[in-house]
């Protein structure tokens, strides 16, 4: 699990299919109402199933969202984030880039299309990416260490002594003690990493597995 299971579900008005001879008044109503509700069910499973790695079973919830909504920005990017944690890059970009393209407001589609390219290692690809969001969403948090880390990574020393400084605690939580811990560890400072990961693990809880998971996917932590 990376970055992209805390960036899954995004609020986005569902598109639901319809038969061509579909129902009207209250009964066309109450079957629209629970296609809905079936729709951010199938969005919230597939969320839960990548949480602990069931990857196929979330592509699964996830087809069948889509079934229903076709159009609804959501459910795409639930297909995309399963797609992505199988390493089927070229589908899951496809299926994020028509997430985009229904709702450009859609932050986690946006964001899973700049963590494919970190993923393929296309890393001054994925920092453009990031900047871009940055740009048009805020300077979050995660993106400030998406950016950081693109660029150590990269191997773009200075940029990224420049953006560990742009980084600030608390303000930016868990993602600047783990911005810290990924600089000793590229540095080979392992036992400063650790009182780190220590200190991350007591203050910010939960929140940390996420981060933790994305440095043991790129090999800095074991």
């Amino acid at each position: 699990m990376r970055l992209r299971a805390l960036l899954f579900l995004a609020s986005a008005a569902l598109t639901v299919a319809r038969p061509a001879a579909a129902l009207t008044g209250r009964d066309a109503a109450y079957e629209r109402l629970r296609d809905e509700e079936r729709v951010t069910k199938l969005v919230e499973q597939a969320a839960d199933d990548i949480n602990h790695h069931h990857y196929e079973a979330a592509l699964k919830n996830a087809d069948a969202a889509v079934a229903l909504a076709p159009g609804n920005s959501a459910a795409l990017n639930a297909r995309g984030a399963a797609l992505v944690e199988l390493n089927r890059y070229d589908e899951a970009s496809k299926v994020l880039s028509a997430a985009v393209a229904n709702d450009p407001q859609n932050f986690p589609a946006q964001f899973n299309l700049a963590e494919i390219l970190s993923l393929q290692k296309k890393y001054d690809e994925a920092a453009t990416e990031f900047a871009a969001l940055q740009s048009k969403f805020g300077n979050l948090p995660v993106l400030k260490y998406k950016i950081f880390l693109c660029a150590l990574l990269g191997g773009h020393d200075a940029v990224a002594r420049e953006a560990l400084r742009d980084m600030r605690y608390p303000a930016d939580g868990a993602a600047w003690y783990f911005a810290h811990v990924a600089d000793d560890l590229k540095s080979g400072n392992r036992a400063e990493a650790k009182t780190l990961l220590a200190a991350a693990q007591a203050i910010h809880g939960d929140e940390t597995v996420t981060y933790r998971e994305t440095l043991e996917d790129i090999g800095l932590l074991k």
